[in-house]
C-alpha cells in the first residue's frame, strides 16, 4: 500500500514539474527548484520556477478547472488531478505566483506516524 501511495504522490510531483518546465521563458531558459521541509506536522514539497507566472484571477477562477488550459495541446487536468491526489491523502496544495516572475506550487502532506 505504501508503495502505491508513494508512486501516486510521485506522479503528482511529476505533473507539477512538467508544468514548471512549460512555464519557463520562451527561449527555454529559467530555473526550477525542488525543495522539501517540515512545517507544523506536515511534509512540504515545493516546486518553484522562474517562468511567466499566473495572475491571481487565473489562479482563483481557472487553475483547477478540469479541461481548461492555456497550453497548446494541453488537456487541462494535470494540476487538478495532482490536487485531488494530495487532498485524498489528507494534504493540501498551495500556489504562490507573480506574473512575469514565476510560480511556486507547494504540496503539504501529513507526516507519517511510526
Amino acid at each position: 500500500m505504501k508503495r502505491t501511495i508513494r508512486a501516486t504522490l510521485a506522479g503528482a510531483i511529476a505533473v507539477i514539474l512538467t508544468g514548471s518546465c512549460s512555464r519557463t521563458t520562451s527561449e527555454g531558459e529559467g530555473t526550477i527548484t525542488l525543495s522539501t521541509s517540515r512545517q507544523d506536522g506536515m511534509v512540504a514539497c515545493a516546486v518553484a520556477d522562474t517562468g511567466c507566472g499566473m495572475s491571481e484571477a487565473f489562479i482563483r477562477n481557472s487553475l483547477f478547472v478540469p479541461f481548461q488550459t492555456t497550453k497548446k495541446g494541453g488537456w487541462g487536468i494535470g494540476l487538478y488531478q495532482a490536487r485531488e491526489i494530495v487532498t485524498s491523502h489528507g494534504g493540501r496544495m498551495e500556489i504562490a505566483s507573480l506574473e512575469g516572475r514565476g510560480t511556486t506550487v507547494t504540496l503539504l502532506l501529513p507526516e507519517e506516524q511510526p
